[in-house]
């Protein structure tokens, strides 16, 4: 915390000396003028990103490497740590030092010491997310038009994250979809660790067969995407056929299914361990089946254990079987040592085979067990997709390849997605996608859709004519079902598709009864919780409209909480005695009605029941 008279002198100061590596380079500084105050950040988890430091040369706002003099780029260290990077050619990242002694000797031999330090400032500089807030950054070296801009992007994709980058051509999309691409691609599955088999996390989706993107960008080799992929190179046609794939929702090729097209594999992980108890008991893995005299806490079925305690690899288990067997000594009333039994059991509605056991000591020196178990999740209706342009949607209906169309090659389409998701949306980059996919399948090449390249996309469609197709994808297709030509041309080509995590079986659920909540004794909520349907109030006011009120009456209280309650006719309130006497009426209300009652007499508020029936 300080004062300076002079924020201007300090600020450019500071800067000269950051850009010098006086001080350290990956320093942020920042001058809000609006509220006086200049920020230093030097904190560790900051992240910081190259951009071009623009000076006034002549007329123009431009720099060094702009104007084509490159004896600064010999690496990267001279590019962004100025002087002394020229002086200490091997200057670590991590030397932290302020080089006090040597700017001193500049100040001595350079009276105008900020013109020097000017002249041999780094034309990179490292910004965080605060420095940028206070510079005026042109979007390319192109675009400097104004005297005020203050920095330039290195290139204009340097914008983006690093999922956004694998966007083909976002600069055909409108913001919002570029947004919800990346939320997608997010949630999508693939091949998060090529050691996924060895590692147990909480839970992991793994794509069985995931390909790697026919139309890409070059940042894949920093990424890594085409080593580990996140999706399918899907044949897309773009059509309404039969209505199923109304509102978003797509017709998956079921025959694509079956060969293995978005196929996947979810893990779950479960742990336990043994423990010390205060009074010195152990309770230890074991299975009951091998114990004396036990008493069971839960009624789990134990057949899926071995001798140990621990789940037996490849058994099919659910919610009501035993996955880790726990068991602890005690003595009951008569001296006579009982063996108390617990289990670890799958979340309750999922089930699974169990893929893998590890058992192995903690750092409290005791025993842990870890179990992972393994699903098979086939796609099917409900299941969510999504293309990296953010054209997202559920599929509507599974159809067989002889009932899908066809093209005159005998191409069938992967996914039919409807036509009426284009207009509005304008996510002109999925067609181009198709477009350039297209003449890369036929060519043999992956095809370049980096971000802001600029080029001409009538290329792309000369390209794809060049190999006898039409210019911009439309195709002649035959009904799979009655065989005859499709009366319009079709939009068809490869895509990438997603499978997104959102399962519809991992969402799936009812029940007839189950637990109710201890406070207001309805019915539980969620379906980990084995919990109720909640009848809102939107679905109150659609039972009203029906005019079924005795079903809603029954919703509301048999079904929830139906509570007899003893209120007195003179006063209005709970009645407090323990026997009925003549004032008192018996009446039927919600528990959560009570117990809102007793909650207001809490903050002295008297809400008082008529019971009068002459009113």
């Amino acid at each position: 915390m300080g004062i300076h008279r002079m924020p201007a002198y300090l600020s450019k100061i500071m800067k000269l000396l950051k850009l010098n590596s006086f001080i350290h380079p990956h320093t942020s500084l920042y001058w809000d003028i609006d509220k006086s105050e200049y920020f230093i950040f030097t904190d560790a988890g900051r992240l910081l990103r190259p951009v071009l430091r623009l000076k006034t040369i002549g007329p123009l706002r431009t720099n060094e490497l702009i104007e084509g003099d490159y004896s600064t780029a010999l690496n990267w260290s001279t590019l962004t740590r100025g002087y002394m990077g020229t002086q200490i050619p091997d200057l670590s990242i991590y030397d932290e030092r302020y080089f006090q002694e040597e700017l001193a000797q500049i100040k001595i031999k350079h009276p105008d010491y900020l013109e020097f330090l000017e002249a041999n400032a780094s034309p990179i500089e490292m910004i965080d997310p605060q420095e940028s807030e206070g510079c005026f950054i042109a979007k390319d070296i192109y675009s400097i038009d104004k005297q005020e801009y203050t920095h330039a992007e290195i290139h204009s994709s340097l914008i983006l994250s690093a999922l956004t980058h694998h966007v083909p051509f976002p600069e055909h999309s409108q913001y919002p979809r570029n947004v919800f691409s990346g939320q997608q691609t997010k949630q999508a599955m693939g091949l998060y660790s090529a050691a996924y088999q060895t590692r147990f996390e909480t839970f992991a989706h793994i794509l069985n067969y995931p390909q790697k993107q026919l139309v890409t960008s070059r940042y894949k080799q920093y990424t890594d995407v085409d080593k580990l992929p996140y999706g399918v190179n899907c044949i897309v046609a773009i059509a309404c056929y039969s209505g199923y794939n109304q509102e978003d929702s797509v017709i998956l090729n079921k025959s694509s299914v079956e060969r293995g097209m978005f196929q996947s594999v979810y893990y779950r992980s479960y742990e336990d361990s043994e423990e010390v108890q205060e009074n010195g008991d152990k309770i230890y893995f074991g299975n009951p089946k091998y114990q004396t005299n036990i008493k069971k806490n839960t009624v789990v079925n134990y057949d899926c254990l071995d001798e140990g305690g621990f789940a037996l690899e490849g058994k099919y288990v659910t919610s009501s079987d035993a996955i880790i067997g726990k068991c602890t000594k005690s003595f009951s009333g008569g001296n006579a040592q009982v063996t108390n039994v617990s289990a670890k059991t799958v979340k309750f509605g999922t089930s699974g085979t169990v893929d893998k056991v590890i058992v192995y000591k903690n750092v409290d020196n005791v025993r842990s067990c870890k179990v992972r178990i393994r699903k098979q999740k086939i796609p099917e209706i409900g299941d969510k997709f999504s293309s990296r342009p953010g054209q997202k949607g559920v599929c509507g209906m599974l159809l067989k390849t002889e009932e899908m169309p066809f093209t005159q090659d005998g191409i069938v389409p992967d996914i039919i997605v409807n036509p009426h998701a284009i207009p509005s949306r304008m996510t002109i980059n999925q067609l181009l996608e198709v477009v350039l996919g297209k003449s890369a399948a036929i060519g043999g090449f992956l095809g370049d859709a980096t971000p802001f390249q600029n080029n001409d996309i009538h290329d792309y469609a000369a390209l794809l004519q060049k190999y006898g197709y039409d210019e911009w994808g439309d195709e002649v297709l035959y009904s799979g079902i009655t065989g005859e030509q499709l009366k319009t041309r079709i939009f068809i080509g490869p895509t990438y598709y997603q499978r997104i995590k959102l399962i519809v079986s991992d969402k799936m659920h009812s029940r007839a009864t189950g637990p109710l909540q201890n406070l207001t004794r309805q019915p539980a909520a969620g379906r980990s919780n084995n919990g109720g349907l909640r009848i809102g109030e939107m679905e109150r006011d659609g039972i009203l409209s029906h005019g079924i009120s005795k079903f809603l009456r029954e919703s509301m209280m048999v079904r929830s909480d139906k509570y007899n309650l003893k209120i007195n006719r003179n006063t209005g309130i709970i009645s407090d005695s323990s026997s009925t006497t003549d004032t008192d009426d018996l009446v039927e209300i919600p528990y959560s009605c009570k117990l809102l009652l007793q909650e207001l007499q809490t903050m002295s508020v008297g809400a008082r029941l008529v019971t009068d029936p002459k009113l």
